[in-house]
């Protein structure tokens, strides 16, 4: 008997061990204890529903006490009370609005918790009011799905707080219209009567609705472009003026253009360089305006010419990687600026021995290496680390990752930096 007894506490307790990891164990336990399921619903607040109240010899106070912290911890647990307190139902309906679906006796306060916490709790109200209706759908306008009896006030509302909530509008106005679009220009899909109003205020919320105007005017694409230049791609008879105000705005704009002028390229490139990528006949000063302004949009100059470059690596220096056809001046002018732009230039040996450079290409899992000499120093670039001195670049091989150990096959690439560094020490 005192054995069996030993084993059940000794049972009992590894339960308790792992139910505190697993709280949904609780239901596998296969002797429950007060204990056992109070530290479960701590963690998890709906296995109340896995309490096996018939097995437990619990006090009034113990009940209560596991069904008033599985409602805090999750509301939906309110539906395994059964006996139920206001207390509760508020703390419940206060941690998740939709455990009034599990109130037994609704009273105002209890449900007035419910919406503030989620206005689609109103599906569960016995008895609807304005005042209820008007707070769920301030806290969330689609729970005007819901509302039985809908007046300009509650739509009103709700298309303020979701313009998507307009769908659910039984009776369209154009003041709840606009009032939809305002706050989210999409909801103009949703719009039965559309009115250059309405259209205006929708694009101006989001040039992107343009899609969804039925019947477009020169002013609403103008206020559409204005707000998103990509707007543009929905404007069906574009005009030069709405192409420079959507390229104003997005220089990516450029690429729905569909009769490309030289004014409007240059405002795209002169707005962004890299926008010349949209450009479909390219000139020489359309590609000078890109380089100025970003030295990487020598990526998708055509024909690159000397003047054309040189631009671009006067704006970026790492516009280098892009030239085609390098020269000894610009490879040492880059060089001169950042001697690990070696990376870049395609005849290396060239220029190593003249700039003090040591460069090892990737291989073998081992990345490159550039090593440059800076006041009598050797400084080493591997991958993200920059600048590290010869006892830093050591140190990360022997115990950085795992370190270095061929005879245990640990990093056995790393012997390559061990090489190149032999003309270091």
């Amino acid at each position: 008997m005192v054995k069996q007894e030993s084993n059940l506490i000794n049972r009992q307790k590894m339960d308790l061990d792992v139910i505190k990891r697993f709280p949904n164990h609780l239901k596998y336990a296969k002797v429950q204890t007060y204990e056992m399921c109070l530290e479960a619903i701590l963690r998890k607040g709906i296995v109340l529903g896995d309490v096996r109240w018939s097995d437990l010899n619990l006090s009034k106070v113990q009940v209560y006490n596991l069904c008033i912290k599985a409602v805090k911890r999750n509301g939906l647990a309110l539906k395994y009370v059964k006996e139920q307190t206001k207390d509760m139902c508020l703390k419940a309906v206060k941690e998740n609005g939709l455990a009034l679906k599990y109130v037994e006796r609704q009273t105002p306060e209890i449900c007035i918790e419910a919406l503030k916490q989620n206005g689609m709790a109103l599906e569960f109200i016995k008895e609807q009011t304005e005042e209820l209706c008007l707070i769920a759908v301030k806290q969330d306008g689609l729970a005007l799905k819901y509302v039985k009896e809908q007046s300009l006030r509650i739509c009103i509302e709700a298309v303020k707080q979701d313009g998507y909530s307009l769908k659910y509008v039984k009776a369209q106005t154009e003041k709840i219209c606009i009032e939809a679009v305002k706050q989210n220009g999409n909801a103009l899909k949703n719009v039965n009567e559309q009115t250059i109003e309405i259209c205006k205020e929708s694009v101006k919320q989001d040039g992107l609705a343009l899609k969804y105007v039925k019947t477009q005017t020169p002013d609403i694409c103008l206020i559409a472009v204005k707000q998103n230049g990509n707007a543009l791609k929905n404007v069906n008879e574009q005009t030069i003026e709405i192409c420079i105000e959507a390229v104003n705005k997005n220089a990516s704009a450029l690429a729905f253009v569909k009769n490309q002028t030289k004014e409007i390229c240059l405002k795209a490139v002169r707005r962004d360089g890299l926008s010349l990528k949209h450009v479909k006949e390219q000139t020489e000063e359309i590609c000078l305006t890109a380089v100025r302004e970003d030295g990487f949009a020598l990526r998708y100059v055509k024909k690159q010419v000397p003047e054309i470059c040189i631009e671009a690596l006067k704006q970026d220096k790492y516009a280098i990687m892009y030239v085609k056809e390098q020269t000894d001046e610009m490879c040492r002018k880059v060089l001169k600026q950042d001697k690990r732009l070696i990376d870049y230039i395609k005849d290396k040996g060239k220029y190593v021995e003249e700039f003090d450079i040591k460069y090892l290409e990737e291989q073998k899992g081992a990345q490159e290496v550039i090593a440059i000499k800076e006041d009598g120093e050797w400084l080493f670039t591997v991958g993200c680390q920059e600048y590290i001195n010869l006892e830093e670049f050591m140190d990360r091989i022997y115990t950085e990752n795992g370190g270095f150990d061929p005879e245990e096959d640990i990093n056995v690439h790393r012997e390559i930096y061990l090489e190149f560094l032999k003309d270091f020490y």
